[in-house]
This record gives structure tokens, sequence and C-alpha cells, in this order.
């Protein structure tokens, strides 16, 4: 097809020439138009969103954090969500935008999750008709808790950011060990916030590589991301380290990295200044 097009091209300049011209301003213009619907598309959204706020906050109990009405359940808390997306969203019609009043809503929405989660960041699967189904790690919940914390974190008070932080750190260090074991839509879903939990603050946030999920494929990396590599070094054992990327420029990539030294041992502890074995070890064999 490339040979036939030169040759057509070589044979026929003029004509050919103002075809390419013509398939190239249609392009140009299929792409402003696109653009331009996209802006459009997003800003009537965002307008409808700040048109709704009121109407989510009408649920909300600022003694509890509780969203919704009746028995309260796990995915009552989802309105957290679109009040981020409101509240880190600049717009000149959006008077939400870093509004200290919303942030506050917000950061209290966490705090039912926070304290009716488990040891393994699980919550009684509950209905509202006052059934329940066991505990779970509720995927839809975790999604949209993550995404909101990717969007306020960094406005957060201090102590409201650690608890956060640390039990959505709970939640996807046990999905990652016991959620993703099939193709399903709980698991898949669980994956798309795994993958949206990947920024983290810095190398000290990966403290014990995961016993699965590993590829062989690859990957591409983002800044503020985490990555754990698991290394077969022919001794028997695995070797663990993780890297968390700072900068991705066209042909450099700058990243903090561990690596831990002691043969088949998945922890990554911080210790005189580098990450090396704790004393109390889990070897994992090959």
């Amino acid at each position: 097809m490339t040979a036939q097009l030169g040759d057509y091209r070589f044979r026929h300049p003029r004509r050919g020439f103002w075809k390419t011209c013509a398939a190239v301003g249609a392009v140009l213009f299929i792409l402003r138009a696109a653009a331009a619907a996209e802006f459009t598309y997003r800003d009537r959204l965002l307008d409808d969103l700040v048109e709704k706020v009121p109407g989510i906050l009408e649920s909300f109990d600022s003694e509890t954090g509780h969203f919704g009405t009746g028995i309260w359940i796990c995915r009552d808390q989802h309105p957290m969500y679109p009040l981020a997306v409101a509240y880190s969203t600049r717009s000149d019609n959006n008077r939400y935008y870093k509004d200290p009043k919303l942030l506050e809503v917000i950061v209290k929405a966490g705090g039912p999750l926070i304290r009716s989660m488990d040891e393994r960041g699980q919550w009684i699967f509950a209905k509202k008709d006052g059934s329940t189904w066991g505990r779970i790690a509720m995927p839809w919940t975790y999604s949209r808790w993550i995404r909101t914390f990717q969007l306020v974190r960094d406005d957060m008070p201090p102590e409201s950011r650690k608890a956060w932080a640390e039990a959505l750190t709970i939640g996807y260090t046990e999905i990652s060990r016991r959620c993703l074991g099939q193709v399903h839509n709980i698991p898949t879903h669980h994956a798309m916030g795994l993958y949206a939990a990947g920024p983290i603050d810095d190398l000290t946030a990966i403290d014990i590589a995961p016993v699965t999920g590993y590829t062989a494929l690859g990957l591409q990396a983002q800044p503020r991301y985490g990555y754990v590599f698991e290394m077969d070094e022919g001794d028997g054992y695995y070797r663990y380290g993780a890297i968390r990327v700072t900068h991705v420029g066209q042909d450099v990539i700058i990243f903090d990295w561990s690596y831990q030294v002691d043969p088949g041992n998945p922890e990554l502890a911080v210790g005189a200044g580098s990450y090396t074995a704790a004393d109390q070890s889990v070897r994992v064999h090959r």
C-alpha cells in the first residue's frame, strides 16, 4: 500500500498533493471539533455537578459523617467522590472549587468507613432491608474512596490524611493478596482501584513485596507511582526490590529504589538509612 501510494503521488504530483492537503485538513477539522466537543461536554457535566451538590449534601449527617438514610451501609459513602470532583475542579462557574466547608464534609465522610472496617479492611455487606451477606472489601466503595483520596489528599489535615492512608493501605494490601485471583466483575473493579492506588508519597510506603501479581510484560512508568520487582537469581530464592518514579522524560527516568539483600525476604523495612531485612523474616522459595 505504501509503495502504491508513493508511486501514485510521484506520477500525479498535483492531484496527490491536493488530496493530501484535503485529508490533513479534514483530520485537523475533526480533531478540533472533537476537542471543542470534549471541553464543552466537560463544562456541561461540571455545571450539572455543581447544581447537584446541595442535593447531595442534604443527606449528610455532620455528627456521624454518614450519607444516606435508614440503615447505614458502606456504599452510602459513595457521594464523597462527586463532591471531591467538585472540590478539585477549577472553573469560573464552580463555586465549590477549594471550598473548605466542602473539604470538611469529604474528610468526615471517610470516618465511618475507617471506624467500621475490620483488621483486613472489610465491611459488613449490609443491605437497606437489614439483611447481611458476610464481610467484603466492597470494590465499588474502595474505588470511590481511593479516587477521592487522590483528589483531596494534598489539602487534607495531616492527621486525617494519615488515617485515610493507613486504612486504604490495609484494604488494598488485602485486596492485592486475596481478591485478584479470577477475571470477574469484582476482581476487575478491585484491579482498577488498585491501579488508582499506585501514587505514593515516598518509597517508605512500600514496606513488603506482595506474594503474587507480578508480570513479565512492560508497564508504563508514571511519576509518583510505585513498582515492586521479584527477581530470580538462580539460587533457589526470589529477591525483591521496589522503585518510586519521580520524573519521566523522553529519554530518561528518575526514580528512588530499594533492594532486599536477604534472599527470599519480601520485607522492605527501613534500617540504617537503607532497605534491609528484618530480624524475623519470611523466605519465599522459587
